[in-house]
């Protein structure tokens, strides 16, 4: 008896698995569609182009903690080595992209 049940149990993993695979792009299909038509979208990454505001004090410098967060994202890193001192204070020429942060607000 627990063979039987070993067996149909392994049958159904192996049916179940087959169906995922072939179902795939029918699924992936049916997702863009709703996507498409509710107005959502994939989540995708964007750009860094600017600093947030409660990451900098009162003399431009970034917050350390801060600073390593962003540089772990490869892309960012240019744009941290243009912007920043080597002391991670914000060039002047680069000081309107600091963004007023809205935290906890409206």
């Amino acid at each position: 008896m627990i063979y039987v049940v070993y067996t149909v149990t392994k049958a159904y993993s192996k049916a179940d698995k087959a169906m995922a695979a072939a179902l795939a792009p029918v699924n992936q299909a049916y997702h863009d569609l709703r996507h498409s038509m509710d107005g959502s979208h994939k989540v995708s990454a964007v750009g860094m182009d600017y600093y947030l505001s409660h990451y900098i004090d009162s003399d431009y410098r970034l917050d350390q903690g801060a600073y390593n967060i962003m540089y772990q994202v490869k892309e960012n890193r240019p744009f941290l080595k243009k912007t920043l001192t080597w002391d991670l204070i914000v060039k002047p020429g680069y000081r309107h992209l600091i963004r007023q942060s809205n935290i906890g607000g409206s």
